[in-house]
């Protein structure tokens, strides 16, 4: 195969892949699904719609059955 050939078939597969990446719907956003890369991108913006899911954050139970260890040490 000629090298201009090669060329040709790398530019296209980069072409067809930044096309699919903007097009296809794969990316979740809080509780959206099925954004294209645009919408997802959007969506971190201030142009983007209202946000519609914040996580729940309770750390004593995440924090729960864990073992902390704590060394002090003073030098003085």
């Amino acid at each position: 195969m000629a090298p201009e050939r090669k060329g040709e078939i790398k530019r296209f597969l980069v072409a067809t892949l930044a096309v699919s990446f903007f097009t296809i719907p794969i990316f979740r956003s809080g509780g959206r699904t099925n954004l294209t890369c645009f919408q997802w991108l959007i969506n971190h913006t201030i142009f983007g719609p209202p946000v519609e899911y914040v996580p729940e954050e309770d750390y004593a139970r995440e924090l729960q059955g864990v073992k902390l260890v704590r060394e002090i040490s003073y030098n003085g």
